[in-house]
């Protein structure tokens, strides 16, 4: 069964990316001249700008969604957040 939420403001939802940064993502793609990593930064920088370009309207972006990215590979996941994020996780 697909989960279905309603999009609205008054209760944004989450759009987490989890990102492989194991040593195979350094590997080049078949027939291509991109890395595996290459193109998963591709996919994922357009998906959010797709994101961000629906959710913006005459007066601004506005807050449907929270975005994270989590990258796992070898030793423990990790971000890249910085300040009081890079406290919290």
């Amino acid at each position: 069964m697909a989960y279905h939420a309603p999009i609205q403001r008054s209760d944004p939802k989450a759009f987490l990316s989890l990102v492989d940064q194991s040593g195979s993502i350094s590997d080049r793609m078949a027939a291509s001249e991109k890395t595996n990593a290459e193109f998963v930064a591709d996919v994922l920088n357009r998906t959010l700008m797709n994101v961000v370009t629906r959710c913006t309207k005459v007066d601004g972006v506005r807050h449907y969604f929270e975005a994270g990215v989590i990258g796992y590979g070898a030793g423990a996941p990790k971000t890249d957040y910085r300040g009081l994020l890079a406290v919290v996780w």
